[in-house]
């Protein structure tokens, strides 16, 4: 396949950010260390290096628009006033000018300058800056992040940007007080990839290739552990690989930690061209597994989708297998929207795949099985398909928000909301690599268990401190999302007896989001779905009916608070 467009920068650029880091070495005398070297502060230097460590040039595939059309659109902004996560008109921020800006073509880009400065090429100096180029700055503002500010070059030493003081305006770069503060620039489209170097033959069948995870080809959905891009790691439900290919056969490999049986074993299902295909078993170790033969020679795309929850195990995704001749393509673009759900079980799928009546008819007392549980089939993916959202899974089964299912207060899910991995302190997630649209939380179950099962009743004063402070923190990492907080409707009226726990965590959740909204968030909502009913799924959980029921009952009103149809 010829590469030779992407060097074009006169060729518009476009559709789809593909998540492979180039790695850099700072003794290799390259563009790089060339860029770090011009500086004479030490503390840029040290800046640049820890930036680069974390990896630039992701590479941008091109498409069809000008630059000519690209700086009209980031003009139309001009005079808007600056607030800080905006994406809008009624107010942006200088990554939501540069991010809405190429949204409007197709170009998903984060909303962060920090993450922004690393797609494209490099442009390490002012003078060699073209229109339509990024650029980035530092120290404009007080921030964890070494990068803080980003623009769009128009040309002639000016750039558009969304200022603090005055909002989106056109500055010189050479002025005194950003010329001083200016780092490099990027130019997007112009990172060129050697695809031929993620295929590789298998010398026992010829008629196999396999293609590395790392592949710029290859989409990655939800939190996944991208530190070594060999072999991507992830244990949340939900998380899902994709690509599209040419070939008459596809199979994938895993290294997978869960168990060997139908209670412990890690599952996954497996789309092609958006169709369920299988649903496949793990087996520990490295693997694998065959998905179809005998395809027709065209474009396929396969998706793989984690089924499991955390506790069953880790999978690490060694790449896909092709049958001979068989390549990867450019894919499509992902959904621009972006929906994050945070939950328990429920939001899972725990044990969701079986339909057991209420007693004495059925006894839904029946432990765990991994085999039963299907976060594909789960609310949360429900309404983000209906929503033609990007879906993103962060729960886990037996957590709360104050307390869990036995009462204890540890790893709590506000507790381990930072990791990639929720049973390990390290790694964190960088939240900057998901920037959700609309965040669904649903909580509270397993803080009403003790009280359930008679034993202590929830300290409601801690619940609702902690729920609150939680959402405060969301707010903070996302200041433009939309928050629904969802009351448990794993709860009822009648069991306990006058317990009314169904009522209090309408109340509870309620007043939480009251008093936010009452200090200034306008973006925090509540949303009460009736108490779950029979069928039910493993161990009282809701069955594939409640869930439908689940999705149908808030889809309406998520259309309703977003504008999305």
């Amino acid at each position: 396949m010829n590469f030779s467009f992407l060097s074009d920068k006169r060729t518009p650029a476009l559709i789809i950010i593909l998540c492979l880091c180039c790695s850099f070495s700072f003794s290799d005398g390259g563009k790089v260390e060339q860029l770090i070297n011009s500086f004479n502060n030490p503390g840029i230097r040290n800046g640049l290096k820890t930036f680069f460590r974390g990896g630039a040039e992701k590479q941008v595939s091109l498409g069809d628009y000008s630059v000519e059309e690209l700086i009209k659109e980031a003009n139309s902004f001009l005079g808007t006033p600056h607030r800080m996560g905006g994406t809008s008109k009624k107010g942006i921020d200088c990554s939501g000018l540069v991010r809405v800006t190429h949204k409007k073509f197709g170009i998903l880009l984060p909303h962060s300058s920090h993450e922004q400065a690393r797609y494209g090429d490099i442009v390490p100096s002012k003078d060699s800056l073209e229109s339509g180029d990024l650029v980035f700055f530092y120290n404009s503002y007080n921030s964890r992040n070494f990068i803080t500010h980003a623009g769009i070059y128009l040309g002639e030493e000016k750039f558009i940007h969304a200022s603090h003081s005055q909002g989106v305006i056109i500055s010189s770069i050479n002025d005194g007080y950003w010329g001083k503060r200016f780092l490099f620039g990027t130019r997007l489209g112009g990172v060129k990839v050697d695809e031929a170097s993620f295929y590789k033959s298998v010398a026992a069948d010829s008629f196999v290739i396999k293609v590395s995870a790392d592949h710029p080809y290859i989409q990655y959905s939800g939190r996944i552990d991208l530190s070594d891009k060999k072999k991507p790691g992830f244990t949340f439900p939900g998380v899902t690989v994709s690509a599209k290919f040419i070939g008459n056969s596809i199979g994938f490999e895993l290294n997978d930690f869960g168990g060997n049986d139908d209670k412990t074993a890690n599952y996954y299902t497996v789309l092609i061209n958006g169709q369920i295909s299988e649903i496949v078993k793990c087996i520990p170790g490295v693997h694998i597994y065959q998905i179809k033969k005998n395809l027709k020679d065209t474009i396929h795309e396969i998706t793989i989708f984690k089924r499991t929850e955390s506790s069953v195990g880790k999978s690490e995704f060694i790449g896909f297998v092709l049958g001979r001749n068989g390549k990867l393509v450019r894919p499509a673009n992902k959904p621009l929207r972006k929906i994050e759900f945070i939950g328990d079980s429920y939001t899972c799928g725990y044990g969701n795949s079986l339909i057991i009546p209420a007693p004495p008819e059925g006894n839904p007392n029946t432990g765990f099985s991994s085999a039963n549980e299907d976060n594909y089939s789960a609310w949360g993916n429900l309404v983000s398909q209906r929503l033609n959202a990007q879906y993103m899974c962060t729960a886990y089964s037996g957590k709360g928000m104050y307390r869990n299912f036995q009462g204890d207060t540890t790893g709590t899910l506000p507790k381990i909301y930072d990791r990639v991995f929720p049973d390990q302190e390290l790694p964190k997630w960088n939240f900057e690599r998901y920037i959700p649209d609309l965040i669904v939380i649903h909580l509270g179950t397993n803080d009403f268990y003790q009280e359930v099962s008679g034993n202590s009743k929830l300290d409601s004063s801690g619940f609702v401190n902690q729920y609150t402070a939680f959402v405060k923190n969301v707010r903070e990492l996302f200041p433009a999302a939309k928050i629904v907080c969802v009351p448990s409707n794993g709860l009822n009226d009648s069991w306990p007896p006058n317990a009314f726990l169904y009522a209090k965590s309408k109340r509870y959740v309620e007043s939480v989001v009251t008093s936010i909204k009452e200090a200034g968030d306008k973006n925090i909502y509540s949303f009460v779905m009736v108490p779950q009913s029979a069928p039910f799924g493993e161990d009282w959980h809701p069955s594939l009916h409640t869930h439908e029921s689940m999705a149908q009952q808030i889809v309406p009103y998520l259309k309703k608070i977003t504008g999305w149809e």
